[in-house]
């Protein structure tokens, strides 16, 4: 960041333990939801 910074003079807005926070959340989240479609489809039978 400091190299980018130095260069473009932008600095983030978001930190970057909040960033990882919230996607490790979504990831969380969307996983769960994946799940769960996956336990309601029934099986096909033989």
């Amino acid at each position: 960041m400091t190299i980018i910074n130095k260069q473009l003079g932008w600095n983030p807005k978001t930190s970057l333990w909040d960033l990882l926070d919230s996607t490790l959340t979504y990831q969380r989240r969307t996983y769960a939801e994946a799940i769960r479609r996956a336990m309601a489809k029934p099986v096909a039978s033989s």
